[in-house]
């Protein structure tokens, strides 16, 4: 390994360069993961900072996340007759006590699934 260094006044400081493979930004998902493995996984955050694969690793957890979030929230939309458009218009707090719950429900089965873990 090659490593290039710069010299400021008396020292000689490494030149470092971080490469992400992944573009993409950090969605609530993604920082949610980040702050508990630092808390409760520090094994593997340490691992993956080292490595330099931190920025991959959580830009598809919360990639992921988003999209089974999405599914459940598809799934509850296609099940529920009361979250329909016509059911909107006649009974609007109803209708979003409804999607409340459902929003819910679904960022919880998503923090259990794909964070905490």
């Amino acid at each position: 390994m090659n490593i290039e260094y710069e010299r400021i006044g008396d020292f000689d400081i490494p030149k470092f360069k971080i490469d992400n493979k992944m573009k993409g930004k950090l969605n609530r998902y993604a920082l949610l993961k980040l702050k508990w493995m630092k808390e409760n996984n520090k094994s593997l955050y340490c691992v993956l900072l080292m490595k330099n694969e931190l920025t991959d690793y959580l830009i598809s957890v919360g990639d992921n996340a988003e999209k089974r979030f999405n599914q459940l929230m598809d799934n509850y939309k296609n099940n529920d007759k009361r979250l329909s458009e016509e059911y909107k218009k006649e009974h609007q707090m109803e209708w979003i006590k409804l999607m409340n719950n459902y929003k819910n429900s679904a960022d919880e089965i998503v923090l259990y699934e794909q964070i905490f873990v």
